[in-house]
């Protein structure tokens, strides 16, 4: 379940820092993240980080390729600067 805290558009216009994706529970994403192929969207800006995503998409990047907004995935993600 998705718990979108701010809209898409606001949190790609709010200010973001860069941190590892295993440390990013409670965080608000600040950038797409997809599983590739076939391009579903895991996370999406505005949405906050769970344990379970962090689990789910970890073990994703196994066997597919994790593509985020700014390719720094599977090691850092943007999040917003709260």
């Amino acid at each position: 379940i998705q718990m979108q805290k701010i809209q898409i558009n606001s949190a790609i216009k709010a200010k973001h820092e860069v941190v590892s994706f295993k440390d990013s529970v409670g965080r608000v994403s600040g950038e797409y993240l997809w599983v590739f192929p076939p391009g579903v969207p895991l996370l999406v800006p505005g949405q906050i980080i769970t344990k379970e995503e962090i689990q789910t998409i970890t073990e994703l990047s196994q066997d597919a390729e994790i593509i985020s907004t700014f390719n720094l995935m599977p090691q850092e993600i943007h999040v917003i600067d709260e």
